[in-house]
């Protein structure tokens, strides 16, 4: 089976009161990273999973009503957090990105999608759909900057349907269907409703043969999942539909127990990511 090696990188933070988020939280100020999986398919070649924040970001924005999503996310981000200027040390240079799956259309995961214009981009219809027409005071209740997307975006990307799904390898069950993202069985994009419109996690063997499952914001945090904590009332707000989030996380819960050594990496959760960079170092 094809195996992919896989590099977690941080690009920018944002930050929140604890207590504010979770019910079981402390008032303490905790911060989220974005981060991005850099994956090389070994017929594919490099592809990122989400961008996380760039300058882009700060550009889309800048003003009113748009400027009201960093106040209620603070964001903290230098230029060199960019997943751009994290590359070269890397050895890949920018041009070298062919392909990007966007788990969701949130600003935070898709800030730096502008950078990679070359890229095939892969997103789930559902996602792009809810996405494209919103704007104003809408746009930034639903976590979107519009000014972050090609205006051809639609055109250019390649949009994942219902009508296109498979079935899943028993691995990932107790999920039964995904997309097949390069029809070679090596990458799934599986739903994981309730956080966003469309949203998915992706899912993949990597290097060390561990089954990895990037599972966006299904979840903030690793603790989150397993310990059943809840969001507030406030942070219930921001979910597209919290009766699917919570049957989601009994899902990965599931997931979990039949494979404890699976790795979940939420997009937001540091430990997890800290945890699995400490095993691939």
């Amino acid at each position: 089976m094809t195996k992919l090696t896989c590099v977690s990188l941080t690009a920018g933070s944002c930050s929140a009161i604890e207590r504010v988020v979770f019910q079981q939280g402390r008032w303490r100020t905790v911060y989220f990273p974005a981060t991005v999986l850099l994956l090389h398919h070994p017929v594919h070649g490099y592809g990122l999973v989400d961008t996380g924040y760039s300058q882009h970001f700060f550009a889309a924005s800048a003003r009113l009503p748009y400027r009201a999503y960093r106040w209620a996310t603070p964001v903290q981000f230098d230029a060199q957090q960019a997943v751009a200027a994290q590359l070269p040390a890397l050895g890949v240079p920018v041009a070298d990105i062919k392909w990007i799956i966007l788990t969701h259309l949130h600003a935070d995961h898709a800030g730096g999608l502008l950078t990679f214009p070359t890229a095939q981009v892969f997103v789930t219809q559902t996602a792009w759909q809810a996405a494209e027409h919103v704007s104003g005071v809408t746009a930034v209740r639903q976590a979107i900057l519009p000014a972050l997307f090609p205006k051809d975006f639609g055109a250019q990307a390649t949009l994942l349907t219902p009508q296109t799904t498979v079935a899943l390898p028993q691995q990932w069950q107790p999920f039964q269907h995904g997309h097949d993202v390069f029809g070679d069985g090596s990458v799934f994009t599986i739903g994981l409703p309730g956080h966003a419109p469309g949203q998915v996690g992706v899912a993949f063997l990597d290097q060390a043969n561990r089954a990895v499952f990037a599972v966006a914001d299904a979840c903030w945090t690793q603790q989150e999942l397993m310990a059943h904590w809840q969001p507030t009332r406030a942070s219930a707000q921001v979910l597209h539909h919290s009766e699917d989030y919570r049957a989601t996380q009994q899902l990965l819960r599931q997931l979990h127990a039949a494979q404890p050594d699976i790795v979940l990496l939420p997009t937001h959760c540091a430990a997890s990511h800290a945890a699995y960079r400490d095993d691939y170092d």
